[in-house]
């Protein structure tokens, strides 16, 4: 009963850390349990159960099909996870230092508060540590040391952790268990029993391990006010950005930004800097998100750009297929015509008929010297067209020409 007295109370910080931090801590705070009995689920596949509540958690351990998890909350987002812990425990490294050998085979004491279990045994940001952490009295079971040629007080234990460690696991990886009270008879059962064990050397008394700082039994360093204040608008501007499904780099890089001073100002193994880090963690993988929209994005732009190129393309294609190329008055093949009294008239024949008179009122062309040329021709309509009727025969559109465009030369009229 005290040991879960004490592990239930090991996110409770000094007083004065508390009331500073309680904005922050508000916003990194597990979230609640749902009401009413325990709420159970089952894995549908192998699932991993990650460090933090996203994709890019490193995997702590991997459970099969059908493993009963514990859910004592739910994380938001477009992937949820749920926090979940495990009957038996689950895996996890702490540093030799905090863990003290005892009669018992392979039973080790905490001898620290507040000391990380990690999933790898390493303190960099791909080893960031679980949200739950020992408290001094807690025994755990030695799994495997990781290097036995360092002491045990500078090597990394791999251990059982306790049953109400709590890790992440990706909510579409499992289905909820209706039958609660098989479930809890299941949860009971797979419960892990460590046998009542003595230290083999005097217990000292528990010091603060902090967090992040496995290696160093010096008093925690003493947090500056203003790390404490940035910290928590840090926290405000993050929740601002994520807020907006539609958030941008420059968003969140103002976020990495305001965290980043944070660390400058928090040192070494204080609450206030592992909170920053952790929250850092979070950050890069909604920065991934918002890069693979803007790239998205990005993309449909110059998708519609494109489109909008082949559309004026197919326009011009269209318009070559017209007589006038969608830039000429009239096209096609001149010809000539002598009337009665010698005077020369020009003509454009296209698609077997003439479509157009020609002439040039102000002499910049000899129209002779384009006949049986194909040309196109701009100018002014002088005369519109007319329709034949019974007393009129048809009259051809006349155009004063102001320029011609050779496209094909001397041949047979067609």
């Amino acid at each position: 009963m005290l040991q879960t007295i004490r592990r239930r109370a090991r996110w409770v910080p000094a007083v004065a850390l508390a009331a500073a931090l309680a904005g922050s801590e508000a916003a990194l705070a597990h979230p609640a349990p749902q009401n009413g009995n325990p709420t159970f689920v089952r894995t549908k596949v192998d699932a991993p159960l990650r460090n933090l509540g996203d994709r890019q958690g490193m995997a702590v351990t991997q459970t099969e099909a059908g493993t009963l998890l514990r859910v004592h909350g739910k994380s938001q987002g477009t992937y949820p996870f749920y926090e979940v812990s495990v009957a038996g425990g689950m895996p996890t490294w702490v540093f030799g230092q905090y863990l003290e050998q005892t009669d018992a085979e392979k039973v080790l004491r905490v001898n620290a508060n507040h000391v990380n279990q990690r999933p790898q045994p390493s303190t960099g940001l791909n080893s960031m540590p679980l949200g739950s952490r020992l408290m001094a009295g807690d025994r755990v079971l030695m799994i495997q040391r990781d290097d036995e040629t360092k002491t045990w007080n500078q090597d990394w234990i791999q251990v059982w952790s306790p049953a109400d460690t709590r890790a992440w696991v990706e909510a579409s990886m499992t289905e909820p268990v209706t039958d609660i009270t098989a479930a809890q008879a299941e949860w009971k059962a797979g419960l892990r029993s460590l046998p009542k064990a003595t230290a083999k050397k005097a217990a000292a008394k528990p010091q603060n391990a902090g967090a992040g700082q496995e290696t160093n039994s010096a008093p925690a360093k003493p947090v500056r006010p203003e790390a404490i204040r940035s910290l928590r608008y840090s926290d405000s501007l993050f929740a601002q950005a994520i807020a907006d499904k539609n958030v941008s780099l420059l968003q969140l890089q103002k976020v990495e930004d305001a965290y980043h001073k944070v660390l400058e100002m928090a040192p070494a193994g204080t609450t206030v800097r592992e909170m920053a880090l952790q929250q850092l963690e979070k950050l890069k993988v909604h920065k991934n998100m918002a890069e693979l929209r803007e790239q998205m994005r990005a993309d449909e732009a110059a998708k519609a750009q494109r489109m909008l190129e082949i559309q004026e393309e197919q326009r011009r294609q269209d318009l070559k297929r017209t007589a006038t190329w969608g830039r000429f008055h009239a096209r096609g093949w001149v010809e000539s015509e002598r009337k009665p009294g010698g005077e020369v008239q020009y003509f454009v024949r296209w698609d077997g008929g003439r479509q157009a008179e020609l002439v040039c009122g102000s002499g910049r062309y000899d129209l002779s010297f384009f006949e049986g040329f194909q040309i196109g021709v701009q100018g002014s309509t002088r005369r519109a067209a007319a329709p034949a009727t019974i007393e009129a025969a048809e009259t051809l559109r006349l155009i004063d020409v102001s320029r011609i465009e050779v496209i094909a030369g001397s041949a047979s009229l067609r």
